[in-house]
């Protein structure tokens, strides 16, 4: 799919393995590229316009720059791997997690989109909507990417840690978990 021009299209072609659906869970980047594709083709006929909408409803409400994006050949938008940015602002992204999906006063997204990011799926109780749950920590989310990096969102103790890695596997995501305890625990010893 990555070397496919038009990857939404690669991964569309694709036979389904598990019939009927909803029953079985299996993480598919795929799907975040069909995502990306059918929201490009409700905001934009093209990557500018496409982009213009991510920068005018998302990214410049919050102040989330600098973010970089790619789209394949087909002007997709590689949704399920290409939003680089740095820690501080993938920090506010997580904020408006945590937030509820306000940002100063402003609702960016609807607070029933947030809510049903954070509703396990039928097949995983740790897979929202785009999002990985933490079932031994209710309410924490993680946006897990390439490489390992990892934005945790936790409402309950308002907190957003960010860790960009580049080591990849579970380790990334163990140090966040030993972060999130830490706090807890601080939390609770009343420092």
């Amino acid at each position: 799919m990555l070397s496919s021009a038009d990857q939404a299209a690669y991964a569309a072609a694709q036979p389904q393995t598990h019939h009927p659906p909803g029953e079985t869970f299996q993480y598919n980047t795929g799907i975040s590229i069909l995502l990306a594709r059918i929201f490009g083709q409700a905001v934009g006929d093209n990557p500018d316009e496409v982009r213009a909408f991510m920068d005018r409803e998302l990214f410049d409400r919050i102040g989330m720059t600098p973010v970089d994006t790619a789209f394949d050949e087909a002007g997709t938008w590689l949704g399920g791997y290409s939003a680089d940015s740095t820690a501080r602002a993938f920090a506010k992204f997580g904020l408006l997690y945590v937030r509820g999906g306000e940002w100063d006063g402003e609702q960016i997204l609807p607070a029933e989109w947030v809510n049903y990011t954070r509703t396990p799926s039928p097949a995983n109780p740790e897979y929202g909507a785009q999002w990985w749950l933490d079932p031994a920590r209710p309410g924490v989310m993680y946006a897990i990417g390439f490489n390992g990096q990892v934005i945790t969102v936790d409402p309950a103790h308002d907190l957003v840690i960010v860790q960009l890695s580049t080591v990849g596997g579970e380790l990334p995501l163990r140090q966040t978990e030993v972060i999130l305890d830490a706090f807890a625990e601080g939390l609770a010893w009343g420092s």
